[in-house]
């Protein structure tokens, strides 16, 4: 017989949802708008109107700039494959043996995400002398008054050298006992973060936060700080980790407060634009689920990660993500309790640094479509050998140098004792070209079994893609024009102003219970200008184009023709200068961009730096800062250019916004217009990391304005409130099962 289970199947009903989201953001900084829960069956109209405003210009630029938007819609048990169990209260399985039933999805306390973001800060510690707090019961408000005097406590040189007090401090705060057996504390202490950034290709960082003395002019004060933090004198002696016995720790409150760096305040940016709030709470306070935050990193990951070499898998989200659903154990067990999930001796922790990698990529072009060799299994070079080849002329070499010029062509060198017959020759060709596939298409999955095994990619992909749809904005830039004098400038002054302003719509259709959401991003339209073209390296007859060898190898490429500008002569050797860039396809200078043009004034050095406003080119800049001038005549000058050895191939050149040596596009507004610092000690360090320990005011505000009309099988909200009858409410619907 069959049995009629009833069912809570409800009729599709009107639920219109609108809401403003502003932020401000930098170039290429990757920000969540929103992100909304939906219901299995639900339709979703998507109407999302932009406003783009950018910061005062120091001069009418030029450059272009777009903002793009982007939407997705992700199922639950796509980003977390137990949800179908956790919602059955049924044992979920991998397939390995080991079952366990889901109880909660992935979630962390609030105080925890506070944590990460204020380990990104510059901050300053004051002794409260004074303070109290004034509640009438008749208030909704507290009224604090505090007096402080900058802390006399000097900090030993290791504290200031590492800057890990703070990392100490809020540790001992947060996670209260062990704070640095913790590998999140463990890592966030770590100053060589960024040789574990999965994406990152070499460099080393400074520490992610910069302690400034209280009496010190820069020092962050209480009404200059973004937080605050009243903390005790047991907490200070966790600051020096209880070993510096010499160092007097007298009684008393502290206050530390903290000014969020750039990379601090991104971090934010992305917690705040999925709708989390950074607070320091009793970790009894019930947690939040950081299934949007997965779903953000998903969702980024699939538009713009350069996924050659690497797998959403292999991202430190998808391991961490692995690792809970095959053992069960929580987020905050995951990330913070036991080192054994600890992956190459760097502790799933790094997630943080996917997060901080979310910064726009552009289309590969000349140079960022480069490689440095053949590689194959995301990292692990390939046994390709060619027979008798010099290794100083081989396109595997890491750092090719070709003994007889650049451009010049691998050969196969045959001595006269080598039997090498037309068939071997045909093998040897028919291993390069599934090499090469391999390598170029890295892993895409889908375009190798396409390319390779001719595999269909709907065979392939997932039937159902999170993308949604995306919108591009166009900036427009206008001149600003002063007629009267003013103090800050003479009759006639000029600068530049840009504001854009657009909608779109997008339609989905929910099968699933799932979020929906929506990140933008701000980019210029940019170019690369200081290198050789590479037509004119073209001088023997095999380096113009010959229809007989199109495609039929990789070829070094000359590094001049990425950077060809010298501050002073002679300043580095030539042999930086002979050694490759990366590897390039035979006459691929014909059919994408190479170089753009910047002449004039606009491009010299005496000059440039009062015209690179004008423009928004991609520019790795040199400059010659004049420090002083002494009595007797001496010049003290500094010079900051490239160095020419570092520069090789890989996806770094594709990420807007993400260094400041690669563009720095802040040089076209008032605020944050500045040369390339020289100040820094570790300036190398500085340039090729990811992190940014500089504190800048953002300089692009965009609001949106969000309409969401959703269909979905739900009671209506007139219906919510527990004013009818459940009788008239039900909709005969039911679920037949046959029964025994």
């Amino acid at each position: 017989m069959k049995i009629n289970l009833g069912g809570t199947t409800q009729k599709k009903e009107f639920f219109p949802i609108s809401f403003d989201s502003s932020t401000t953001s930098n170039f290429g900084e990757c920000v969540p708008t929103f992100f909304q829960e939906v219901v299995a069956g639900s339709h979703l109209r998507i109407d999302l109107r932009s406003a783009v405003r950018f910061a005062p210009l120091t001069l009418p630029t030029f450059g272009m700039a777009y903002l793009h938007s982007y939407a997705f819609y992700h199922k639950f048990c796509d980003l977390w494959k137990p949800y179908n169990d956790f919602l059955a209260r049924t044992p979920y399985s991998n397939g390995s043996g080991f079952s366990y039933v889901p109880t909660q999805v992935p979630s962390l306390p609030l105080s925890y995400l506070w944590f990460i973001v204020l380990c990104h800060s510059k901050w300053s510690l004051w002794k409260v002398t004074s303070g109290s707090v004034v509640n009438p019961a008749s208030s909704p408000l507290n009224v604090g008054s505090y007096s402080v005097t900058p802390e006399a406590i000097h900090l030993p040189s290791a504290v200031k050298q590492f800057n890990d007090g703070l990392v100490r401090t809020l540790a001992s705060v947060v996670l209260k006992s062990s704070p640095l057996s913790r590998p999140l504390a463990t890592y966030l202490d770590n100053p060589s973060r960024s040789s574990n950034l999965v994406w990152s290709r070499s460099g080393s960082s400074s520490s992610p936060s910069t302690f400034v003395s209280a009496d010190d002019p820069d020092a962050v004060t209480p009404a200059g700080s973004d937080f605050m933090l009243d903390i005790s004198s047991e907490n200070l002696y966790q600051m020096i980790d209880g070993n510096f016995t010499n160092e007097h720790i007298s009684t008393g409150r502290r206050l530390l407060c903290l000014k969020l760096n750039n990379s601090g305040k991104f971090l934010r940016k992305i917690f705040m634009g999925l709708g989390y709030q950074l607070k320091n709470l009793d970790l009894s306070v019930p947690n939040v689920s950081m299934l949007p935050l997965f779903a953000f990193f998903k969702s980024y990951f699939s538009t713009f990660a350069p996924k050659r070499y690497i797998k959403y898998d292999q991202t430190f989200f998808g391991r961490v993500m692995t690792v809970v659903e095959n053992t069960g154990n929580s987020l905050t067990d995951v990330l913070f309790s036991d080192t054994a999930f600890s992956k190459g001796g760097c502790p799933l922790a790094g997630f943080i640094d996917d997060l901080l990698s979310c910064f726009y990529t552009q289309d590969t072009d000349y140079y960022s479509s480069q490689i440095i060799g053949l590689v194959n299994d995301y990292g692990n070079d390939i046994d390709q050998r060619y027979i008798s080849v010099d290794s100083e002329i081989s396109p595997t070499v890491e750092s090719v140098t070709s003994l007889v010029g650049n451009n010049s062509t691998p050969f196969v060198s045959f001595s006269e004792g080598l039997t090498h017959t037309q068939s071997q020759q045909n093998v040897l060709s028919r291993l390069t070209n599934f090499v090469n596939r391999r390598s170029l298409v890295g892993g895409k999955i889908a375009d190798l079994l396409q390319s390779v095994f001719g595999i269909s990619k709907q065979d392939v992909l997932d039937d159902d893609n999170p993308y949604i749809g995306s919108s591009v904005l166009d900036v427009d830039f206008s001149d600003v024009f002063s007629t009267a004098e003013t103090a800050e400038g003479s009759l006639g002054e000029y600068a530049g102003r840009a504001l854009g302003r657009g909608s779109d719509k997008f339609t989905v259709d929910c099968s699933s219970p799932g979020i929906v959401l929506a990140f933008s991003t701000v980019v210029p339209r940019t170019q690369k200008v200081q290198g050789v073209n590479p037509f004119l390296f073209h001088v023997s007859p095999s380096d113009y184009y010959n229809p007989q060898f199109d495609g039929i190898t990789l070829l070094p490429t000359s590094k001049l023709s990425l950077y060809c500008v010298d501050s002073i002569a002679d300043v580095q050797g030539a042999a930086n200068f002979t050694r490759s860039f990366g590897n390039q396809s035979l006459f691929a200078e014909y059919k994408m961009r190479t170089q753009g043009i910047l002449n004039g004034d606009l491009s010299l050095m005496s000059t440039k730096s009062s015209y690179d406003s004008f423009t928004m080119d991609q520019t790795i800049a040199n400059y010659v800062a004049q420090d002083s001038t002494s009595e007797d005549g001496t010049v003290n000058f500094t010079l900051t250019s490239p160095n020419s050895a570092r520069l090789s191939a890989g996806t770094m050149w594709r990420y807007i916004g993400r260094w400041l040596w690669l563009g720095n596009f802040d040089r076209i507004f008032l605020n944050t217009r500045q040369q390339y610092s020289t100040d820094y000690p570790d300036y190398a360090d500085i340039t090729w990391s990811s992190r940014d320990t500089h504190v800048t005011d953002d300089n692009l505000i965009v609001h949106n304005i969000v309409d969401l009309k959703i269909n979905a099988p739900m009671l209506p909200l007139e219906d919510s409130y527990m004013t009818r009858d459940l009788e008239e409410l039900r909709n005969g619907f039911g679920v037949r099962s046959q029964g025994e």
